[in-house]
């Protein structure tokens, strides 16, 4: 139990650092290159992230698993270890073939050539960064300490070397020399656990497995990782700056949730696994009730104060990323809930087929969106495609996942949580109107609409979720009240 504590809390430093840094230098990089400079590199880094996904072909889930099964077995352990690089070593090279066959050879990519360097020295150091053989190992104090490390490093060489509108690659090339970094400390630190060995048959031993997750990953990125790419090829860079801040900060609040449902997958898949049905239905009305009491005022909130986070956040150059925002706010509910039914039902109960026709049908949804809107609407296209998508791919989830189980959904908690917010709408129109600092009006509108929001939950609604929150967290600060007098 200690170990999983020690684990847990290593995750929690991690999560914490995936959310501070960008909020650190997210702030200063896009006032020095605005919205073309922040454009041309979130177009490149989108395409150069698929580029990453084709030729990791599900190995960053797959090993950790096969790992983690041999974790006391060094020299099985060193032949999937020595196996699975392989591969990744020969589709990484079709890959950067292919990569380098696309953007150095077409005259559309000549201006992002520069970039697109720098793109494939991060697709070809990937391949030595190994991240699954530390997480099947449990290796997370030295995960997160490699990690928090390189940030630092990397937030130093920003502030340092970023001074102007021309460094973008400056700014790129900074997340390259973390890949490298990365890769060279997991190398030599991998010698611990295992150890390079020949080996044959490699395809024929693995394919079957890593197919099906790479399928999955794929077909999910098309929604989640594509659509800033396709704004690149059908529209102009300002709009990806836009688009991509918007997006950046949607995908730091979900972060938070998804950092919460990935908690609960074990012991929901040890109580389907065992038929403890009683205990998973009541783990998954708990998680039901956070993710509805958190993500809904996280959600309308943020389409709310978007003028006020805009401008603060990526500075004034990018306020018409204000109307992108605003467009996938509704989405941190939507994917907070697809989490749930999805990644807390579905995989836990050996349903995994169910999720991938989900997302085989919003990638449809995407593709047929983004391609139909966004020569005309640009970055609002692609918002609306995003929201759309995560919408439809969660009704298909709902649909599939109570059909599976006998799990009934608190729904009349969404209508609650909608009415308890509100008078957020009314707070924020009262401040903005008497108060003109950009900061204090979001500190105020933030402040007081949770403890509004709040309010209405525990006296009006009676929010056993909340009453279950606030009596955690005064157990622990008794305790912690206890600690300090002895």
């Amino acid at each position: 139990m200690g170990t999983i504590k020690k684990n847990a809390l290593y995750n929690v430093l991690l999560s914490v650092s995936q959310i501070l840094f960008p909020l650190i230098t997210f702030p200063y990089v896009s006032r020095i290159l605005g919205p073309v400079g922040i454009g041309n590199v979130s177009f490149v880094d989108s395409v150069t992230q698929y580029f990453i996904l084709i030729a990791a072909l599900g190995i960053p889930i797959y090993g950790v698993r096969e790992i983690a099964k041999l974790k006391d077995q060094q020299e099985k352990r060193s032949e999937v270890f020595s196996e699975l690089l392989l591969i990744h070593l020969c589709t990484t090279g079709l890959a950067l073939l292919l990569y380098i066959g696309i953007f150095f050879t077409a005259p559309y990519f000549k201006h992002y050539q520069p970039l697109f360097f720098l793109g494939a020295m991060v697709l070809f150091f990937q391949l030595f960064v190994v991240e699954w053989l530390f997480q099947g190992m449990e290796e997370f104090p030295y995960i997160t300490k490699r990690t928090l490390l390189i940030r630092i490093g990397s937030v130093l060489a920003i502030f340092l070397l970023v001074n102007g509108s021309g460094d973008e690659a400056w700014y790129y090339g900074i997340s390259c020399l973390a890949v490298l970094i990365n890769a060279f400390f997991n190398m030599t630190y991998a010698r611990r656990f295992v150890y390079l060995r020949p080996v044959q048959n490699i395809f024929k031993k693995h394919s079957k497995a890593l197919l099906y997750i790479f399928s999955l990953g794929l077909v999910t990125s098309v929604y989640t990782v594509l659509d800033t790419a396709l704004l690149g090829f059908l529209s102009t860079p300002e709009q990806v700056g836009y688009y991509a801040t918007s997006a950046r900060l949607i995908k730091l609040v979900i972060m938070v949730f998804v950092a919460f449902s990935t908690v609960l997958i074990p012991p929901l898949s040890k109580a389907f696994h065992e038929n403890d049905t009683e205990h998973a239905i009541m783990l998954l009305e708990k998680s039901f009730g956070y993710t509805i009491l958190l993500s809904v005022p996280a959600s309308i909130g943020l389409y709310i104060v978007a003028p006020l986070i805009i401008p603060l956040y990526a500075g004034s150059q990018f306020l018409e990323a204000t109307s992108s925002l605003k467009t996938i706010a509704p989405s941190i509910v939507f994917v907070s809930l697809s989490n749930v039914f999805g990644m807390q039902i579905l995989n836990p109960t050996n349903n995994e087929q169910l999720f991938f026709w989900a997302a085989i049908a919003g990638m449809f949804i995407s593709l047929l969106i983004n391609f139909s809107l966004i020569p005309f609407f640009g970055q609002l296209g692609a918002a609306l495609s995003s929201v759309i998508t995560e919408f439809s791919v969660l009704i298909l989830l709902i649909f599939f996942a109570l059909k599976k189980i006998q799990f009934r959904p608190a729904w009349k908690l969404l209508w609650q949580a909608l009415i308890s917010i509100l008078p957020t709408v009314i707070i924020y129109r009262f401040i903005t109107m008497y108060t003109h600092t950009l900061l204090l009006q979001l500190v105020l509108v933030m402040t007081i609409s949770a403890f509004v929001y709040g309010s209405i939950q525990y006296f009006v609604f009676r929010n056993p979720h909340l009453y279950g929150l606030l009596g955690m967290l005064r157990k622990k600060l008794h305790n912690a009240k206890n600690s300090l007098k002895h």
